[in-house]
């Protein structure tokens, strides 16, 4: 997307549907494309100056060129005076994980979802790319994963091998403290296999998944669908959380 008038830029904005605000940009939905549009904040404050964009056209280049199901990159740029004020990518179902209860997800399709992620963030890392802040960009419609805003993304020099630990470190670190942080640490604490597969952070994640909810189900006696049924028969204290939750109400 070339912008030739900021006017009927911002005006075209304005009448768009608001998602949200980050540390780099606001983001919009285009009911008529079906695809999220996010304007960097630098290009908005700094509109008639020059600036260093946030995102590396080199880099967005290449990662047009990455078909996977789960990394939601980038399909278009919005340019501005050779410069990129912004991208374009497919609009994505679900909510934030974060911002989910981890206690109401149907654990079959989480397993499922987590599996499907896994292949692709082995194969997007060996492609080279090496992402951050997977965690607080994860969106789930209770059967897909899928990882969002990549603006920091980058093709270091590292090995394939360390690229692909350091993103696996961070997917896996995420998911295991959305279902444990504050609702189980003192039954996973309780069982030593359990807690050395939680604390071991290149643990095979589908294999603790498994083993937990193995685990929790032979507890309650019956095996469970979803983790509130195991959280109600456990009589457990809340501590100060690791992670940050958007939860509007807990069970």
């Amino acid at each position: 997307m070339v912008i030739t008038d900021t006017k009927d830029f911002f005006k075209y904005i304005r009448s768009l549907r608001y998602i949200g605000s980050g540390v780099l940009g606001s983001v919009y939905y285009d009911y008529d494309m079906d695809k999220v549009i996010k304007v960097f904040h630098a290009f908005k404050k700094e509109l008639h100056s020059s600036y260093v964009p946030v995102i590396d056209k080199d880099v967005f280049e290449k990662l047009k060129t990455l078909k996977n199901g789960t990394y939601i990159f980038a399909d278009d740029l919005i340019m501005y005076e050779e410069r990129i004020a912004g991208y374009i990518t497919d609009y994505v179902p679900g909510r934030l994980l974060y911002k989910m209860n981890p206690l109401n997800i149907n654990f079959d399709n989480f397993i499922n979802a987590v599996a499907m992620a896994l292949v692709d963030i082995e194969k997007v890392s060996y492609s080279g790319v090496r992402s951050f802040d997977a965690g607080y960009n994860t969106i789930y419609d209770n059967k897909k994963i899928s990882i969002i805003d990549h603006d920091d993304c980058c093709f270091p020099d590292s090995s394939k091998e360390d690229i692909y630990s350091q993103n696996f470190h961070q997917f896996n670190n995420f998911i295991k403290l959305f279902l444990i942080d504050n609702y189980f640490d003192e039954y996973v604490s309780s069982d030593k296999v359990l807690l050395e597969m939680y604390n071991n952070n290149y643990c095979d994640l589908l294999s603790f998944l498994k083993a937990f909810r193995f685990s929790l189900s032979q507890y309650v006696g019956k095996n469970i669908t979803t983790l509130n049924e195991g959280y109600k028969a456990l009589n457990t204290k809340s501590h100060q959380p690791k992670l940050v939750r958007q939860i509007n109400s807990f069970l």
